[in-house]
């Protein structure tokens, strides 16, 4: 992953940060609207659910790689660590994507 260009370095860091304040912001702003009565309902659950749903893609496509370059990886920080770093990707992947970008993609 040392070979990637500066900008993919980049966006792989804003998308590992994306979804958790997306998700945040919608399980706080939703049930705020709907309280309120700002909004329609159907509308304000149609576009939680899309933001929830791209949230979530976002997060898989970003598990995938980051256990792509786990399982590729000749990193000497990582290569003792490939088990641990794969379960916490797998069970806290949300928490630790960020984390793991900083640790190991970013370079």
């Amino acid at each position: 992953m040392n070979s990637l260009h500066r900008g993919i370095k980049i966006l792989l860091g804003f998308l590992s940060i994306v979804p958790l304040p997306m998700l945040i912001a919608v399980s706080i702003v939703e049930p705020w609207l709907l309280h309120k009565g700002l909004g329609n309902r159907e509308l304000v659950s149609g576009w939680a659910d899309i933001i929830s749903f791209t949230s979530g893609v976002i997060i898989i496509a970003m598990l995938a790689v980051s256990l792509a370059f786990v399982y590729r990886s000749t990193d000497p920080r990582l290569v003792d660590k490939k088990a641990l770093w794969i379960g916490v990707l797998m069970f806290a992947n949300v928490f630790a994507l960020p984390v793991f970008w900083y640790k190991f993609l970013r370079r």
